[in-house]
Order: structure tokens, then sequence, then C-alpha cells
């Protein structure tokens, strides 16, 4: 997903189960909620659980709108700060 930002898109070192590890999973959160979301760089898969990476957690719905609290074109590339709050750790992501 393409987004302007001076902050850098955050990767998962996991790669994407949806297209057989051929996508990064980008991280972003819900300018609204604050909720992070994984999101492939390919197909736009949507992972509502960035700590758990599996094909039974994925959004259905519009890439644009937030699976957590409907916002729509409210997703931002997550910082630092989200990804620590989270769980993850620098470990985790690139």
């Amino acid at each position: 997903m393409k987004l302007k930002s001076s902050i850098p898109v955050r990767i998962l070192k996991q790669r994407c189960p949806c297209c057989k590890g051929e996508g990064y999973l980008e991280l972003f959160s819900c300018n609204e909620c604050k909720k992070v979301f994984a999101i492939c760089d390919l197909v736009f898969t949507q992972f509502t659980d960035p700590l758990g990476i599996k094909m039974d957690r994925v959004y259905d719905g519009d890439p644009k709108k937030c699976e957590n609290c409907g916002a729509v074109e409210k997703l931002q590339i997550a910082n630092d700060y989200e990804l620590a709050q989270l769980g993850l750790r620098p470990a985790d992501y690139a």
C-alpha cells in the first residue's frame, strides 16, 4: 500500500502466507483507533494480528477501511511507538 509519509514503512521479517511468501507484510495503524495491521504489499491482504500472522486472521473487507473501527482512508504507516506498544520488537521487523 503506498502512502506518503516521512516515516519509513516497517516490514515484518515474516513473509506473507497468502502469496506463498512472495509478499512483504507492511505495518500500518488506523489514525482513529490506533489498531495495528499487517498488509501484504503484493495483494493487500490485511492481517488483523501482526503478532500472529495466520490465514484465519484476515480482514476480507475494503483494504482502505479499518477492520476495527470502520474508519475509511485513515490507515497510516505504523510508528515505532505503536509497534512497541503492541509487543513487536525491532528484531521482528525491518
